[in-house]
């Protein structure tokens, strides 16, 4: 436990390698795959699910749901302004408010709850789909609450988390 506990102060750590293979995926050039509604840029994903299925071959289906993870949280982030950034981690992509520190902490945090539940649930915690996990961090309540509300039969589901850097 302490060894555990003591992984999630280590110092901050870059961002893993970008895959050598990079397949340019922008959901801005891909047709309503992004639309802005209610006041932010919101991925369609059966544009997005249909449009991967047409153009990408199956080896290269996981590059490119990573891809389109990045892309539209780059473009929320753009919307929402500093003090946002994305920030990765080999399982996440995590767009944030906090401080570069912060968000690595966070990270590191998800990448052992991670590593814990599949130690304790083996094969039954078997990574289903394809490309990172996403989490929305946002600064303040309000935003958090303004970006979920448009998705009204899964708010009861999502609960927002106290920040603190």
């Amino acid at each position: 436990m302490l060894r555990f506990l003591s992984s999630l102060f280590k110092p901050e750590a870059p961002s893993p390698p970008v895959p050598a293979k990079q397949l340019g995926i922008d959901l801005r050039a891909m047709d309503q795959a992004l639309v802005k509604q209610e006041g932010y840029p919101r991925p369609q994903w059966d544009v997005i699910r249909a449009w991967i299925k047409a153009n990408v071959a199956s080896d290269d289906v996981p590059i490119a749901w990573n891809e389109v993870g990045l892309s539209w949280l780059l473009n929320l982030k753009t919307h929402l302004g500093s003090p946002y950034s994305v920030l990765q981690s080999p399982n996440f992509w995590l767009l944030t408010a906090r401080s570069q520190a912060g968000g690595f902490t966070l990270l590191r945090t998800s990448e052992a709850a991670v590593q814990e539940l599949t130690n304790w649930l083996g094969p039954i915690a078997q990574k289903r789909g394809h490309g990172k996990h996403v989490i929305l961090d946002f600064e303040t309540t309000d935003h958090y609450y303004r970006y979920i509300g448009y998705f009204p039969h899964q708010v009861s589901r999502c609960r927002p988390v106290a920040a603190s850097s």
